[in-house]
Order: structure tokens, then sequence, then C-alpha cells
């Protein structure tokens, strides 16, 4: 009897102690859970690096020439010279001043049309002491032109149509017996050839244009007692300072 006594209270012993004993580790263990919990939501944003911003690829530098070419469509180049008879021409003209321009747009960075207009004051010289009329042209012709060097060379045909007119105060007679030389106006024909050089200049382009121009008549009206010389071609060389716009 005793012994049954001392195997039941071993027994109650046992299981009473096991939950105590199984406390006590569980106190005495490490937070496990706590070190398993994934990180903050902020904390794992604020870790992220930043995104980098694209570079910047460098633009070429251009040319102010080449940027008169790119940016503008259109032709502008206003002149003024000097126009001077050469050959036959020469034999009755005297220098005179020139003045117009060109006027037209880039079919292609290197190729434009335009049209030009001038206006050619000169002074016959066969006799300047008796004659000394007072004479101009007008030309209306079309002159493409070819651009070189990003615009600092051009050179091109020209192809039109020029009038003419002389005036002179009353009626002026040679020495010598021959015609009276009066009022003439006539028209034709001319062709001829340009040829310009530029330096750029700020947002604009400044240089030298030279022209040949080969005028030839096709109508003269030189009144009743007819024209006093030859004016079936007149050659005109002239040079100019143009700007380019």
């Amino acid at each position: 009897m005793r012994r049954w006594i001392l195997s039941t209270t071993g027994l109650l012993t046992l299981v009473l102690a096991c939950p105590c004993v199984a406390q006590a580790q569980a106190e005495e263990a490490p937070p496990e859970t706590v070190d398993s919990l994934p990180a903050p939501a902020q904390a794992t944003a604020t870790s992220m690096p930043a995104p980098l911003a694209p570079a910047e690829t460098p633009s070429p530098q251009i040319s102010p020439s080449a940027a008169i070419a790119r940016d503008h469509a259109w032709v502008l180049i206003p002149y003024f010279g000097l126009n001077l008879p050469v050959a036959a021409a020469a034999n009755s003209y005297s220098a005179g001043f020139r003045l117009g321009g060109l006027a037209g747009w880039h079919v292609t960075p290197r190729f434009s049309i335009n049209g030009e207009f001038t206006l050619d004051l000169m002074d016959g010289d066969t006799d300047a002491s008796i004659l000394r009329p007072h004479e101009h042209y007008l030309d209306f012709v079309l002159s493409p032109l070819l651009h070189f060097r990003s615009g600092k060379v051009i050179l091109g045909p020209k192809l039109g149509w020029f009038t003419n007119s002389r005036s002179t105060s009353g009626s002026v007679v040679y020495r010598n017996v021959g015609p009276t030389v009066e009022a003439r106006n006539g028209q034709g024909l001319l062709f001829g050839v340009n040829a310009g050089i530029f330096i750029p200049f700020h947002k604009l382009a400044l240089g030298i244009l030279a022209s040949a121009n080969f005028r030839h008549f096709t109508t003269v009206d030189c009144g009743p007692y007819g024209c006093a010389g030859d004016y079936s071609l007149v050659t005109i060389m002239s040079l100019s300072l143009v700007a380019l716009f």
C-alpha cells in the first residue's frame, strides 16, 4: 500500500511539473519571431537609390553662316556698286552706279531660286565735250544660285529681260555733219553670271558680288534720225558690295 501511494504521488508531481518547465523554457528562448518579421515599408522605400537623370548630349557648334542657311529658307541679297562697260560698250559708255538685289528661297541647303532686279545708271562717253546723255537700264532676271562652303560662296547664271532709256537735254549734234541724237528706248534679252563671297557678321553676312551682263537689244527706237551707234550687244561688268540676310 505504501509503495502504491509513493508511485501515485511521483506521477502526479511529474504531471504538474511539465507545464512549468515548458513555460520557463519559452521565457528563456530568444524572440525569433521579431527577427523574422519583414522590414517596414518606409525603411525599404528610403533605402532605394534615386533614379538617375538622363545625360544630356552636347549640341554641336554651328557656324554663323551655317545657322543662316539653316534658319532662313528665304534669300535676300541687296547690293550697291559700279558697272564697268567692256568691249564695244566701252567706246559708248563710261562707268556708272548700280543698285539692286536678289530675293528668293532655298529649294535645298545648297540651291536657291531667286529673282533679281537691277538699275544701272550710265553715261554716254563717245565725246564728252559734245555728247553726254543720261541713260539707264532696268533688268528683270531669274538668278538661281549654288551655295558652297555653308553659304560663304555663291555662283549661278542669270537670264531675263531688260529695258533701256536714254534722254538728252534738247537736240545735240556732232561737230561734223551727222544725225541728231535724241531720246532713245530699247529692250531685249539679258544673260550673264553672278559670283560672290561672304564673311559672317553677327546675324547676316557681308561680301562682294561680281557680275557679267550681256544685253542683246531686240528692239530699239531711236526716233526719225536713227541710232548713232551699234546697240546689238552691250557687255557690262559690275562689282558690288552685298549683304546676305
